[in-house]
């Protein structure tokens, strides 16, 4: 029970109701669950098309200074653009590197969105900039890996089939390459989410 006084728990330790289907993961993990809730989700589409990602010039000056910081997710977006609050209470629009998410219109945008909003909203995640990709997009928002509770976001998003690696930015993380071609390898290899709702 959540005393007066004490720390709300993350989101991923909240109690959770669960439907009929979901009563046998209950005891298997917060994060174990929260992936059944997204292929579930995926589960559910017609089939479509894929989307697209952008990518700024040189690293802005000072950015490596937000390697590694807590942010609290305050808004998400879509399935790979969330908004965050940092430590001093400024905001910024963080897009996840070497993912994409469907894109508006496109088959899979709002199970997409509605899975990362069931991941992380309202969490204090961390915010790991790439090796050596530039701090920022075409479009002004952060490049940033995302943590929670040890786990990659953008891995479990692409291991659910939720979202697609990037190969073309490989070489601005080698690390993160590594993780999330594993990832969509499995992805393709059973079929999971939009690989098969979507027919990626």
């Amino acid at each position: 029970m959540h005393l007066p006084g004490e720390a709300s728990p993350p989101r991923h330790q909240r109690p959770r109701t669960h439907s009929a289907w979901q009563q046998n993961v209950v005891n298997t993990g917060p994060m174990r669950a929260r992936r059944l809730v997204i292929v579930a989700l995926a589960m559910t589409l017609p089939a479509a098309g894929c989307a697209t990602d952008g990518r700024a010039g040189p690293s802005e000056p000072g950015a490596a200074a937000m390697d590694g910081e807590q942010a609290v997710v305050v808004h998400v977006v879509d399935g790979d653009t969330f908004d965050v609050e940092l430590s001093g209470g400024s905001t910024e629009r963080v897009r996840l590197p070497q993912v994409d998410a469907p894109e508006l219109d496109e088959c899979g945008y709002g199970e997409s969105s509605a899975a990362l909003e069931e991941l992380i909203s309202g969490d204090t995640v961390r915010l790991v900039r790439t090796e050596s990709g530039p701090a920022r997009d075409s479009y002004g928002r952060l490049l940033r890996a995302t943590r929670l509770a040890g786990e990659d976001i953008g891995q479990l998003l692409v291991r659910d089939g939720l979202a697609r690696w990037v190969s073309r930015f490989a070489d601005e993380d080698s690390r993160l390459a590594k993780m999330y071609q594993q990832a969509e390898h499995h992805a393709r290899a059973v079929g999971a989410g939009f690989w098969s709702a979507c027919g990626w």
